[in-house]
């Protein structure tokens, strides 16, 4: 538990502004940086070790939905095509 509190400490360190009060809003992003970060010693990021199975970012859902959207000839608008791009 220490390792991981000192982890998430370094990373809050790097994220929270000069004056140290939004911490708490950033507690969350740090948490989920460090749960889905790959750890040498398990060879597994932690949310892999809890569900059994990777971590499935956000960004990479938007970027298979568009490409399969792109795939099957679906109508995509002009912002949808540069980010597929």
């Amino acid at each position: 538990m220490e390792v991981t509190n000192r982890a998430l400490e370094e990373i809050l360190t790097k994220v929270v502004s000069s004056s140290r009060k939004d911490w708490a809003d950033r507690l969350v992003e740090a948490t989920w940086a460090y749960n889905t970060s790959w750890k040498t010693t398990t060879g597994f990021t932690p949310y892999e070790l809890v569900y059994g199975k990777k971590a499935l970012l956000s960004i990479e859902f938007e970027y298979n939905t568009l490409r399969l959207a792109a795939l099957l000839d679906l109508d995509l608008n002009h912002a949808q095509q540069e980010i597929l791009l």
